[in-house]
């Protein structure tokens, strides 16, 4: 009779250790709320929507501390997120006219969250980084052309935090705090005459 009990008390401790572990996995929240869209591509079949719209990228010029804007066409999309995430990838493809690029051409987008407030929570690659050609211009260059992009073609987005591989870096490439949501400043936005 003592096996049969010492087997019973062994039984139940292992259970009462096993639901106390997921009782405590289960009260683990996420720091970040988002309306997370499931997407496997950036852009929709064709079957989807052939349907466009005109969106604004901005882009530096070699004349001054500006971002120009340059005219681009994406995929009209139900979804924000997948029109979020053409924006980026014509920023990342580089200017058309006589303007400078801001990210790396290597630099890929791993993901695009927004969460209800209307954070926008860019995660780049790591090339984003090692190849930017640094300086604290640049950086707020390339930030703010990230940011404004977003922005001044969706006003859902109020704020844009970029994340790197996943996770908040401190800066760029050592000038410009990362760890915080930037708001727009279309101040650094020039008129819409070429450089």
């Amino acid at each position: 009779m003592k096996r049969k009990e010492r087997i019973l008390l062994i039984s139940l401790f292992i259970i009462v250790c096993i639901l106390i572990i997921l009782i405590i996995l289960s009260l683990k929240t996420e720091k970040i709320k988002v309306s997370r869209e499931v997407t496997q591509t950036y852009f929709p079949n064709i079957e989807e929507t052939t349907e466009k719209r005109e969106v604004t990228i901005f882009f530096p010029s070699e004349e001054d501390s500006l971002l120009y804007p340059e005219a681009r066409e994406i995929y009209l999309t139900p979804s924000l997120i997948q029109q979020a995430k053409q924006v980026i990838l014509e920023l990342i493809k580089g200017p058309e006219n006589n303007h400078l690029p801001t990210l790396p051409p290597t630099t890929k987008l791993r993901e695009i969250f927004i969460t209800n407030d209307g954070t926008a929570y860019i995660d780049f690659s790591k090339e984003i980084y090692q190849q930017h050609p640094g300086g604290s211009e640049a950086e707020i260059i390339s930030i703010y052309a990230i940011v404004n992009s977003l922005t001044y073609n969706f006003p859902q987005i109020k704020r844009v935090q970029i994340l790197i591989e996943g996770l908040e870096k401190e800066t760029l490439n050592g000038h410009i705090d990362l760890t915080k949501p930037f708001s727009p400043r279309f101040n650094l936005i020039a008129s819409n005459k070429e450089p």
